[in-house]
């Protein structure tokens, strides 16, 4: 049963970057963004550098309404990862916002983007106080589920919100509606772009000289108000004799001027700043100790400090020097830990960087850069930087170091991400991939993958000279679901005994699944009351603290009462179920609850209450598997027709019938497709059922 906490939430994506202590307003803009203050929507779209982001943080830092914000990488582009961080932000204004939109976060299969948006909006919609949301560089998620969850939203605005979308290209959401009832509103290139005594203000500001009538034209004309094309030409422009003269060398306009720029910019600074300016682009954010790891060894700074090297600079002494040059850096946290470039400064760098340093060097940073994360537990960052460097096989060993801890807590959907930065092949190549793959497939219910990933893994381990005894105890466990799953009672229950041998002071995921498939062997060989005896015990001895390990043995024992047909104790046993969860609490278990006392008062002809129980399950059947979800469809519409109530089950059996439609798998259709003709059945329609 997943916990609450799904994932790793990277707390520095969601605070508002400060704009530049120099920042030139922009009165102009601010009004326009402060007109109609309660319309749903506004767009900030321009090509990069245009200074989207600091004008939008310029203008919020005025307002006195509730703000969040949420800065999006291409880590986001996945609907989960999109919608846990979604769900972060709106919970930096309201803690307690968006709960079983939250919950649905842990479930094996997320509902469509459609289902998502209603829960997300009739959540939104419930908060008092009203706020403004700011998703930067969506650009970053510009996909169609992504699009869909948000161009839903906005369909019928939750009347707290305020959602403010700053892009690098126009998201492909229709707008028609709200521009139309004036309900958006719009800035785009040409409004960003600073007029021409607006690039005076900024040169004054920023570079402290004054420049002639002429030299200002000129720069406008060539620079065509990018404000990032500016703030280069204030730092080329400090220091000069002759202002006016070097102005008159830049020709070409911004495509040309730009890396001429930032070399001109970064000769004007110290070797060692110049070169950890330019190591520190292949970081996406960075704080002083990574900076420390990226920039060299302490073997290597001893060499510098005692002459026989290049001088090497530490992160705290280069952040100092990056705020005393202000020089693009953006603070992502109140404390001032970790900062990030403009995101047109860090492509200018990385062009430097690609210039001076070759391949080898690059990849040395990234591989630095690898090692931090991973030992301060970013895992997916980790390998990332792995795998820029090319080493594909530093990124298998990361994983293969970090599985078992992340199954342990449950992160199971990180694990998932991870194995998707591989190549296909790659995976397949070794035993634990195939391991962590197969546990996947455990927690989505998609037991036809794991026969093939086992066998695979199997072949693999036989030609290895030792194994891991984890690997071990796991190719045991997989080799007892899949006996049981081909009915093979004895068989099952001799690797999950042999699984156990490793995992008996396991009392976490792990160790909760090994004896729910132990409990479930030894019933099918008809030691039912041993397995039962067994399962009591595990269950007194865990720890309250435990909840994966105490739902999955209290889940067992039910599973066992029901199917010898004990349903009273199946009964009471559910019920213990949804107690813990409600205690932890957690949806999903307790929609499992639900799900099994549902099918407990159904076998009892307790219809009415199995209804209840089954609309339960039903208001929350993402959070099932699948096979689940399907089977409560059916009990709620045979529910239903046993107590004569038979428009209902129509209309339960037609919502059926579009579920099954929307998981596009055979196997659901056919179920629904069987249930449809029993209810026929039912109905004395004949004709209908025969069909």
């Amino acid at each position: 049963m997943q916990q609450e906490e799904h994932d790793i939430v990277v707390r520095t994506k969601l605070h508002r970057p400060q704009p530049p202590s120099d920042y030139v307003l922009r009165p102009r803009l601010i009004e326009l963004l402060q007109a109609n203050p309660r319309r749903a929507f506004t767009l900030v779209s321009a090509p990069a550098g245009y200074g989207k982001s600091s004008l939008v943080s310029s203008w919020l830092e005025g307002t006195e309404g509730k703000v969040a914000w949420l800065s999006l990488d291409e880590e986001d582009r996945d609907l989960g990862a999109f919608l846990k961080y979604f769900v972060a932000a709106v919970r930096t204004h309201s803690p307690k916002a968006c709960r079983r939109t939250h919950e649905l976060l842990g479930v094996a299969e997320l509902p469509p983007a459609s289902v998502l948006a209603d829960s997300l909006c009739n959540e939104l919609d419930t908060l008092q106080r009203r706020f403004t949301l700011v998703l930067d560089d969506f650009h970053c998620v510009d996909t169609g589920e992504i699009n869909e969850l948000v161009g839903n939203l906005l369909r019928h605005p939750p009347r707290s919100l305020h959602l403010v979308v700053v892009t690098r290209r126009d998201p492909a959401i229709s707008f028609a509606r709200l521009r139309a009832t004036g309900g958006m509103v719009e800035i785009r290139e040409s409004d960003l772009r600073f007029g021409r005594e607006e690039t005076r203000m900024v040169i004054e500001a920023v570079s402290g000289v004054a420049i002639s009538e002429e030299s200002l034209s000129h720069l406008h004309s060539e620079v065509e108000g990018w404000i990032v094309g500016l703030r280069l030409v204030c730092l080329a422009l400090r220091d000069r004799d002759d202002p006016d003269a070097y102005l008159e060398k830049l020709r070409g306009g911004v495509n040309t001027i730009q890396d001429y720029l930032t070399e001109e910019v970064l000769a004007k600074q110290s070797a060692e700043f110049r070169r950890c300016l330019m190591e520190s682009s292949i970081l996406n954010r960075f704080c002083a100790p990574l900076c420390d790891a990226v920039f060299g060894s302490s073997s290597e700074q001893a060499t510098a400090e005692a002459g026989d090297g290049p001088a090497m600079m530490g992160g705290e002494e280069f952040l100092r020097r990056l705020a005393e040059a202000n020089l693009f850096a953006i603070g992502l946290d109140p404390q001032g830990d970790w900062f990030r470039f403009h995101h047109q400064f860090d492509v200018l760098l990385q062009h430097q960087l690609e210039r001076h340093a070759d391949a080898g060097r690059i990849a040395a940073l990234h591989l630095r850069a690898s090692a931090w994360f991973e030992e301060n537990g970013i895992v997916g960052e980790a390998i990332e930087h792995a795998l820029a460097a090319g080493d594909v096989e530093l990124a298998t060993r990361i994983i293969k170091r970090c599985r078992r801890a992340e199954l342990e807590e449950d992160r199971w959907l990180g694990m998932e991400r991870c194995l998707g930065l591989l190549p296909e092949d790659f995976r397949n190549q070794h035993a634990e991939l195939l391991m962590a793959q197969a546990w996947v497939g455990i927690i989505r219910s998609q037991m036809a993958r794991i026969p093939g990933l086992i066998s695979q893994a199997e072949l693999l381990m036989a030609d290895a000279s030792e194994s891991d005894p984890f690997l071990l105890a796991e190719l045991n466990f997989f080799r007892a679901v899949i006996y049981y799953w081909e009915d093979q009672g004895e068989e099952s229950k001799r690797c999950s005994e042999q699984a156990l041998e490793f995992f008996c002071e396991e009392r976490g995921f792990l160790g909760g699944e090994v004896r729910i498939y132990l409990a479930l062997a030894r019933n099918l060989c008809g030691e039912r009351a041993q397995a039962i005896e067994a399962i009591e015990q595990d269950f007194r001895m865990s720890d309250a603290t435990d909840f994966a390990f105490s739902t999955r043995v209290v889940a067992a024992k039910a599973y066992l009462h029901i199917f010898a047909g004990d349903l009273d104790p199946a009964a009471r046993v559910s019920k213990q179920l949804i107690t813990i969860a409600e205690r932890w609490p957690s949806r999903y278990a307790e929609t499992w609850g639900h799900y099994l006392l549902a099918l407990v008062r159904f076998h009892t002809c307790e219809l009415d209450d199995a209804a209840e129980s089954f609309r339960g399950v039903m208001k929350y059947r993402a959070h099932l598997d699948r096979r689940g979800a399907v089977d409560a469809c059916c009990g709620l519409l045979l529910s239903y027709q046993l107590m004569g109530r038979s428009e209902e089950a129509a209309a339960v059996a037609d919502d059926f019938s579009t579920f099954a439609r929307d998981l596009a798998d055979p196997e659901f259709q056919q179920v629904e497709a069987s249930c449809r003709a029993r209810l026929a059945l039912l109905q004395g329609d004949m004709k209908t059922a025969v069909g």
